[in-house]
């Protein structure tokens, strides 16, 4: 199941923190990338869904924040391993290896526009 990285989350009691966590409703991609554009909304970011940079495979977004622009990718996760109550452990390493993968392959995505300032 997809999660995302959220500005809340639930303690064992059921009361809310006011930081980062993970929120554990299942999200979709465009899910993910629907509360990525509303949350640069919220901050008055301009932005651009999949820009066409002159490169081979356009980035999901491009952003303008305080006069600098960025290139984003928009990622949901799947993390359901990691917070399993199964017998037994797995290694950080292991549980974050297939996260680390994904933001490997959209990094290399982005690599053709390095050095553009």
């Amino acid at each position: 199941m997809p999660y995302v990285w959220h500005s809340t989350h639930a303690t064992a009691n059921g009361a809310t923190r006011g930081r980062p966590g993970i929120a554990r409703r299942p999200l979709t991609a465009e899910q993910a990338e629907g509360l990525f554009e509303r949350r640069l909304d919220e901050r008055g970011c301009s932005w651009e869904h999949e820009p066409d940079l002159g490169i081979a495979k356009r980035p999901d977004h491009r952003v303008e924040v305080d006069g600098r622009v960025v290139v984003c990718e928009v990622k949901a996760f799947t993390a359901a391993r990691a917070f399993d109550s199964t017998i037994g452990s797995s290694s950080r390493a292991e549980v974050l290896k297939p996260i680390r993968n994904d933001i490997k392959k959209a990094a290399a995505q982005l690599r053709p526009l390095a050095g553009r300032g």
